[in-house]
């Protein structure tokens, strides 16, 4: 990193950090679903019309009208942002701060890439033929980490004194022998039985307001200390080894579904921090099949059908307490029957999903801004209705053939109470406010 004339700074990236990011760049402008390039499904695949903006800067031609005006709209658009905001490139969008801090004057502003956040350049995609008639908004912002928090930090974890009765505000694990799973002979009998206990342990959540979603959130919060895993799983094969940290980020949105608006904006995430034990051994998980297809899992293999293993994962989301909560909620009677026929089901979370790896450990993104519009405005209609509610969500990878089973949870993790408005932002400012900025727009490295 060093300083350019002008004042700011020029940023250098190892080839190794960014290769996978730069070998998407060509399909980023035709791609929308999970950042992992390989197995994203095409636009076509979906019905996702072409993207202008991605069409503009990658295709430098003048055949026609269209790619005339598209270009002369980048080029306006490039060169008022830069000339007003003092950076070169394009200003892309990330969640709102403001926080009330003193801003910094620009010659104090010396600022390192990881301390400005900015998003997903896909962030303003629409999920299937809708995606034709939205828009994504025009003015692009970035954001300053004023503080780089410890994970789990926004949310405490429930205390053995408590009573469930009258916790709130707080988290626990949950007990994954308690969900149903594919059982060994499910494939012929359909039949499903308790899962063994988790594969990660959970060991804490945030729960934290955006005014725009935020990937990879790894990477703006101190991760937990790694654990030291046993010398049989340091021995395996660097395929076979498993991260010993697992995050997983549920975006959720708080905003009314839109069929024509964007499907970016005011929101939370709901971040679970997963661990292996201290002393973890592949021995440790009699249940082999399930072992391996999370070993596929974590390295992003293929099935026997040419399907990739990430496909398969799965959330099972549970209200713990549907009568106190059909009571107090209060829900209708049609709301009350909907949710006990949803309640404890399994779904399948791709599209919707990212996958972003660092050092020891495997983030997913689980983006529920671009649910179909039914669901969306399903959710919308219970969100702001939460906080009496005790739910816990669960995770695991499907199998699909006799040799993958029986079933074994991922993890599980159980949250008491949570008043979503009354949410912690998080600790970011806009570099408007504060008047320069530096950095790539960087969506995170895919595990591949």
């Amino acid at each position: 990193m060093s300083p350019l004339s002008d004042g700011r700074l020029s940023v250098a990236f190892s080839d190794s950090e960014y290769h996978d990011a730069l070998e998407e760049l060509p399909e980023a402008l035709s791609v929308r679903g999970s950042v992992d390039g390989a197995h994203s499904p095409r636009a076509g695949a979906h019905g996702h019309g072409d993207d202008a903006h991605g069409g503009a800067h990658g295709q430098q031609q003048h055949g026609g009208l269209v790619d005339r005006i598209a270009l002369w709209w980048e080029g306006r658009k490039t060169t008022s942002h830069g000339a007003s905001m003092g950076m070169e490139g394009e200003v892309v969008h990330t969640p709102r701060g403001g926080l009330g801090h003193t801003p910094r004057s620009q010659d104090s502003l010396r600022l390192s890439p990881d301390e400005v956040i900015e998003p997903s350049p896909e962030s303003d995609f629409k999920s299937g033929c809708i995606h034709l008639f939205s828009h994504s908004n025009s003015h692009h912002r970035r954001f300053l980490r004023l503080t780089k928090p410890a994970a789990g930090s926004s949310f405490r974890r429930k205390t053995e004194q408590e009573r469930e009765a009258q916790t709130a505000a707080a988290w626990e694990p949950a007990d994954g022998r308690t969900f149903m799973v594919r059982s060994l002979n499910y494939m012929r009998t359909k039949v499903k039985e308790p899962s063994e206990d988790c594969i990660y342990r959970l060991l804490g959540v945030d729960v934290y307001h955006f005014d725009f979603k935020l990937y990879h959130i790894a990477q703006h919060v101190q991760l937990p200390a790694v654990p030291t895993l046993g010398p049989e799983a340091q021995a395996l094969p660097r395929d076979q080894q498993l991260p010993p940290l697992l995050i997983i980020n549920l975006q959720l949105p708080w905003y009314p579904a839109s069929l024509f608006g964007s499907n970016d904006g005011t929101g939370h995430s709901l971040v679970y921090y997963f661990a292996l034990p201290e002393g973890w051994e592949p021995s440790q998980v009699p249940n082999k099949a399930a072992l391996e297809l999370v070993q596929r899992f974590m390295h992003n293999k293929r099935e026997f059908d040419g399907t990739p293993t990430r496909d398969r994962l799965k959330l099972i989301p549970r209200i713990v307490n549907v009568a106190e909560w059909a009571e107090k909620g209060p829900l209708s009677g049609y709301e009350h029957r909907l949710l006990m026929n949803y309640n404890d089901k399994p779904l399948l979370t791709r599209p919707q999903q990212r996958f972003y790896t660092g050092p020891n450990y495997l983030e997913i993104d689980m983006d529920v801004h671009n649910y179909a519009f039914i669901a969306r405005k399903a959710f919308y209609g219970f969100v702001h209705r939460l906080a009496p509610v005790i739910f816990e969500n669960a995770f695991v990878v499907q199998g699909n053939r006799p040799e993958e089973l029986p079933e074994q949870l991922l993890a599980a993790a159980r949250v008491y109470r949570v008043d979503f408005d009354k949410a912690m932002r998080f600790p970011a400012q806009s570099l408007e406010e504060l008047g320069n900025g530096t950095g790539p727009s960087h969506d995170g490295v895919a595990d591949r």
